[in-house]
This record gives structure tokens, sequence and C-alpha cells, in this order.
């Protein structure tokens, strides 16, 4: 059976006594499991008759090699198939194909299924939750020929619902010339946009393109102006941004989408205002004084006569 425990923990191979013990246990579920359709059928174990026809029985088990009836969101979880002809013989180097009746719910590996049985008739495949399912039950199908008979085994199982799956994310910031986080931007030169693009684990993602789109392009200029960046090492991608001359000024959104190299882009956006000028050129407001005398001429000192202001 050594294509089952090629998929085991280290552990099943560490003594002869535990790969008998395994051995047993998976003759004693597969001789429990029915052929030929799904009716009950012996398939190996001396003490009983041998089939009146070849049969194909089908059970699944975790990594530690326990038959189970639900298929948890855990790696390597299998399925196994034992093929015996007329006689009870196992029969080998036969192709068994199995399938599901909803392959939503599950991934099986190789995709297509087909697995061969081995000099004791068994034939295994990984078989896991599908991506993002949110459990059910389904039926398991194994079938094959022997000569020219086909044979088919099926088991019903439950599906757990699969682990989320942590999608990525956009981290999209505004910068004034001297690196500080802002969200006015005026028309002095340096102001840049930076997207941060992460993995859902938070891993920086590099060498991705990110497109960058501002909802009023009469308030802001983008370079290059196409929009598009790529990440850097650090998962960044990095773009200016600048107040054109004429500009009245107001407020508008820039918007980024990146590609993660997943079937959905991951997107972000800021809300930012935009000015006429540099923040550092806003008119500072001036109180002029002046002294004026009776007459209204501007005077140094103020005497006794009425009238100053």
């Amino acid at each position: 059976m050594h294509r089952i425990f090629k998929y085991l923990p280290s552990s099943f191979g560490a003594s002869s006594s535990m790969r008998l013990l395994f051995v047993s246990l998976i003759c004693v579920i597969l001789s429990a499991c029915g052929g030929g359709g799904g009716s009950p059928g012996t398939v190996s174990g001396s003490a009983a008759a041998p089939p009146a026809s070849p049969q194909i029985g089908v059970g699944l088990f975790n990594p530690a090699g326990a038959a189970i009836s639900t298929l948890a969101a855990t790696e390597n979880n299998y399925a196994a198939a034992k093929l015996v002809d007329s006689l009870g013989l196992p029969v080998k180097s036969r192709i068994v194909t199995f399938k599901v009746a909803n392959p939503a719910l599950v991934t099986m590996f190789p995709a297509d299924g087909t697995a061969l049985t081995d000099n004791n008739g068994v034939a295994t495949i990984l078989i896991s939750p599908a991506a993002g399912t949110t459990g059910g039950a389904t039926t398991l199908e194994a079938s094959a020929l022997v000569g020219s008979a086909p044979v088919t085994g099926k088991l019903d199982f439950g599906i757990s619902p699969a682990r989320p799956i942590p999608q990525p994310v956009v981290q999209l910031n505004l910068f004034d010339p001297q690196n500080r986080p802002v969200l006015v931007v005026g028309n002095a030169p340096g102001h840049y946009a930076i997207a941060r693009v992460l993995t859902g684990s938070g891993t920086p993602v590099a060498n991705r393109l990110v497109k960058f789109v501002v909802a009023n392009a009469t308030l802001v200029t983008l370079s290059p102006p196409d929009g598009s960046a790529i990440t850097d090492s650090s998962g960044n991608a990095r773009l200016g941004v600048t107040v054109p001359s004429g500009s009245a000024g107001g407020a508008t959104r820039l918007s980024v989408s990146a590609d993660t190299g997943d079937a959905s882009a991951a997107t972000g956006s800021v809300d930012f205002a935009t000015l006429a000028f540099p923040l550092a050129q806003l008119p500072v407001p001036t109180l002029a004084l002046s002294l004026r005398g009776p007459t209204g001429a501007v005077v140094n000192n103020v005497g006794l006569t009425a009238g100053h202001q």
C-alpha cells in the first residue's frame, strides 16, 4: 500500500507494527464499503466468501490514517479505493477514477481524480474542501474496469467549511515634499502618493502593476500620466501628484487597484483637497496702525489738543 503511505506523516513509517496496524484498519474499512454502485460486499478477509463479481470499496482518511466521514479543512486528507476481482483478489495496475457529485465542494489532487492501483489493489488521491466553500455534503464515487466489466463504489460524506482566505490589501497615502502624510495638496512640486500592496498575512507584494485614478483630473495631474507604477521589494508603488497651474482648487478622490496575482484585484482610495497655491505661501493677515491729529495728518506724538485719533 505504498500509495497510501506516501501521504502519511513520517510517524507511520517508524515501525513495521504501525504499518501493519494501518493496513488492517484500511482492510476493515474498505471491506465494509459497498461495490457495484454501492451495494454491500466484502472485498478482503479470508473468512468471508469471495464476491460473485468484481468489487470496489471506498473510504476517506485524515492525515493520521483514521477513517473519517466529514472532510475537514486540513491538508492531506485522502480518498482510498480497493479493487478486487470475482475471487476477492486485489487487481493491480488499473486506473481508478474518483468523482464527486458536487465538484464545487472539494478539490482533488490529481485534478482529474485518477490514480493507479498498487499491488494491494489500492488507489489513493488527495482531497480537501474547496477554497471558500461554506460546507455541505456530497457523494464520492470510485470507478474502474476489471477486464471489460465496470465496477463502481460510492460513499456519502460531509464537508466542513473551508478556512477563510485572507484577502490582499492596499494602503494608500499622500505625502508632501518633506515626506509628511497630508490630506491637502498645494501646487508646490514634490507631492506624491504611495500605494503599499500586502498579502492577507501582511507580506509585501513585489513586482506587481498598480493603477492610480483621480476622480477629477482638472484638479490633479499624475506622473506618469497613465497612473501606472510597479511595486518595489517593500510592496510600495509611488506616483507623483501635482496641482496644475491655474487650478482653482477643490476636493477629489484618488483610487488605486493592484494586481496581486489572485482572481480579484486589491483596491484602495483616499479623499483629499487641493489648493491653487503652496501651503507655505498662504497669505498672512496684517494690521496697519497709525496716529493722526485733529486735522487728519499723521503725527508722532499726542498733545493736549482734543481731536486726536
